[in-house]
């Protein structure tokens, strides 16, 4: 395509065309032939989020390894929108990267691969070398992305509304704090400044690796970082041995809580697209784009949450919950129930060689039913948001690598830390 659909109605166009092929796809299911059903709604998600880049295609993302329900056709359809499919040409690609490092792309790059190897939400990624013979990765900004994250984000805005009208979540806080993480991600500046901070956090850790950044060839709209190999997640996750799925799920959870605990830093985007896998299971952390940093006493409260969860100490717990937010109005709120919905939650760093499997998966979905005892009453502040995406969405990547690690001692030693 030659470039994003930025406008608000092209963009409600696409919306149409998928919600036309749900509906659709549910007229035929009913009629049989729901395997072709499926396979046509999968093409269809495909083809409009890759399009749309942006909010939509991050949905698709989540949508590609979360289990909620979804036909397996839909989902091994939506797991290309983890490194995208159509790209943009490389001239448009070539004027950002001018315009951002103010020369010529023969100046900064000896060799750049014109077809991308990646076309993500937010920029693609080229490979390239150095002039002094270094092998690199180039993410390049889509232009005019940023107008079209604001063009989603109105909607979500309107939706923000309803949901502070039915419930106790405060839905326009959520959509802003939403909307002003997405927007850090089109500051490749920014992003290159957390991806030295995480590299020298990493810099000893025998499981997890940060590619340096080439300052001289980063700029706003540009991040270059050195070459890294490895096996993308879905062939890592279809040949790797058992003892490599353990020492990827031990990586992945350090990765997601170490820098939590110690700095007050959290990667907010587990999509298992971020990282490449090596044969023993260590990981290549590749996108820092969604980072949220949390003062000291907030991770010294989350901290006392989760000596509360995993300790099932309910008085701290009803005490921590109203402190994060969590119960805005305690006496509408069952804290048994809110106390079983994060020992569920909890229950991989609480069960020693946990199983990822899909009685505890079900058993989850039941807490968020909209019928569920504290749906209409349960707080979530803005800040949650980041925590639970990551909890959640680390659980259902290693739900699909399938390790039996211990996560338990390793996880209670970084809260204690």
């Amino acid at each position: 395509m030659d470039r994003l659909p930025i406008g608000l109605r092209s963009r409600a166009r696409a919306t149409g065309r998928i919600a036309w092929g749900v509906g659709l796809r549910g007229a035929r299911r009913l009629f049989g032939g729901a395997s072709a059903a499926d396979e046509a709604l999968g093409a269809l998600l495909l083809d409009e989020l890759d399009h749309l880049k942006g909010m939509a295609m991050k949905v698709g993302q989540i949508l590609s390894y979360m289990d909620v329900g979804l036909p397996a056709e839909v989902t091994e359809k939506l797991a290309r929108l983890r490194t995208g499919v159509t790209p943009l040409p490389y001239a448009a690609i070539a004027e950002v990267i001018e315009a951002s490092l103010h020369r010529p792309v023969e100046a900064c790059f000896a060799e750049l691969e014109p077809t991308p190897i990646a076309a993500a939400s937010i920029g693609q990624v080229h490979r390239g070398r150095t002039h002094d013979g270094a092998s690199v990765a180039v993410k390049v900004r889509y232009p005019g992305v940023r107008d079209a994250l604001e063009g989603d984000f109105a909607q979500l805005e309107r939706l923000g509304a309803i949901a502070g009208a039915v419930t106790a979540v405060d839905g326009r806080a959520l959509v802003a704090e939403l909307f002003a993480r997405v927007a850090e991600e089109c500051d490749y500046a920014r992003e290159a400044e957390w991806q030295r901070r995480f590299g020298a956090f990493f810099a000893e850790h025998a499981s997890v690796s940060v590619p340096r950044v080439f300052d001289a060839l980063s700029g706003d709209a540009v991040l270059t970082t050195a070459w890294a190999d490895g096996a993308p997640f879905d062939d890592f996750v279809a040949h790797a041995e058992p003892a490599a799925r353990d020492a990827a799920s031990q990586a992945l959870l350090d990765f997601a809580f170490a820098p939590l605990f110690a700095r007050g830093w959290l990667h907010a985007d587990p999509h298992p697209g971020n990282q490449l896998y090596r044969e023993d299971g260590a990981i290549v952390a590749l996108d820092f784009g969604c980072v949220r940093a949390f003062d000291d006493g907030y991770v010294a409260r989350y901290r006392d949450f989760c000596r509360a969860v995993l300790d099932d100490d309910r008085a701290a717990f009803r005490r921590v919950a109203i402190e994060l937010g969590l119960a805005p109005n305690p006496d509408r709120i069952d804290f048994d129930e809110l106390a079983r919905l994060y020992t569920w939650l909890f229950e991989p760093v609480r069960t020693p060689r946990f199983a990822f499997d899909t009685e505890w998966w079900s058993r989850g979905q039941s807490f968020t039913r909209p019928t569920a005892k504290n749906a209409r009453h349960q707080g979530f502040p803005p800040e949650w948001i980041w925590l639970q995406r990551v909890q959640w969405g680390l659980w259902a990547v290693l739900k699909c690598i399938g390790g039996r690690a211990d996560l338990t001692a390793r996880f209670r030693a970084m809260v204690d830390a």
